[in-house]
């Protein structure tokens, strides 16, 4: 990312957990959040609906959110923790012009290189600071905005486990919905997911992230799917339904984002599975391959 030159980007990517992680910065940040918190309400541009509030434990806390493909549902997660939280996040240019992206340093973040291993790591020491000085921690465990037409919830990346195990931190998981412009947001029960191998556990919390998901699905999403689609296929619909918010996003960088979304070696994506068909020459021997739809090969 060109982001990573400025000087500002440097210094808060640096791999120093104690140069960019101070016990001061953790202290301010916990006595200033009430006041980012309610600026933050009468400055959004969308509607809030809490859904529920699960208890919190007392001590640090692993904030674990799902991704709407919005950059709302940062702000939101924030303010529904309720509590003074560093967020874990890939680089934001925002952080140089936009006064959400500044109000986002104030309230305390850890940008990480997702590219670069061993800024990765520092990440994660960083994290085990703010939380070892009694701070919290917000994370998008899927990494990337959400935009699968037919997965709740994308797959975890295992930072968080990795997290919660040297810090025996409970995880919170956080849902959050976007329906007609409003944002549903439901915060769940404490998780301690470092009791479980890495798969059992992220798995366990991914299954908490889709249930709590589809609750809010269920009992908000009473649009039909005729209504829905209004004459549109459903990949039609789709496209368009995700273009409609990019449009809205002062920064997004797609080409980046749609191959940022976590992967086991063994996964496959469609468009992948069936690229070869972009260098099949037409002959009498694979005449029989369909190059229809997608995912539809017909004899």
């Amino acid at each position: 990312m060109k982001y990573w030159n400025n000087w500002f980007f440097k210094y808060l990517t640096g791999n120093d957990p104690l140069k960019t992680i101070s016990v001061f910065g953790i202290h301010f940040r916990r006595i200033i959040y009430p006041i980012l918190r309610r600026l933050d309400e009468k400055m959004s541009g969308m509607k809030k609906v809490v859904v529920s509030m699960g208890e919190l434990p007392k001590g640090p806390k692993i904030y674990a959110a799902t991704h709407t493909y919005s950059a709302e549902d940062v702000e939101f997660a924030i303010s529904t923790a309720g509590e003074s939280v560093y967020l874990m996040t890939n680089g934001r240019l925002e952080l140089l012009y936009d006064v959400e992206g500044i109000a986002m340093w104030l309230a305390g973040v850890i940008l990480v290189d997702r590219y670069d291993k061993e800024n990765r790591t520092a990440a994660l020491r960083k994290a085990e600071r703010v939380l070892g000085h009694g701070g919290n921690i917000l994370i998008f465990p899927e990494g990337v905005w959400n935009m699968s037409p037919n997965l709740i919830v994308r797959k975890l990346y295992s930072g968080i486990w990795k997290m919660a195990c040297s810090t025996k931190a409970p995880v919170i998981p956080v849902a959050t919905m976007i329906y007609e412009g409003t944002m549903y947001i439901s915060r769940g029960k404490a998780m301690d997911i470092s009791q479980y191998t890495r798969d059992k556990g992220l798995q366990l919390l991914r299954d908490e992230l889709a249930t709590m998901k589809y609750e809010i699905m269920e009992k908000y999403g009473k649009i039909t799917r005729e209504e829905l689609l209004k004459g549109m296929s459903p990949e039609q619909y789709w496209n368009k339904h995700i273009e409609d918010y990019i449009k809205t996003q002062v920064i997004y960088e797609r080409e980046e984002e749609e191959k940022a979304h976590y992967m086991d070696r063994d996964d496959i994506e469609q468009q992948e599975a069936f690229k070869y068909r972009e260098q099949l020459i037409p002959s009498l021997q694979n005449e029989r391959i369909s190059v229809g739809e997608e995912g539809e090969g017909r004899c």
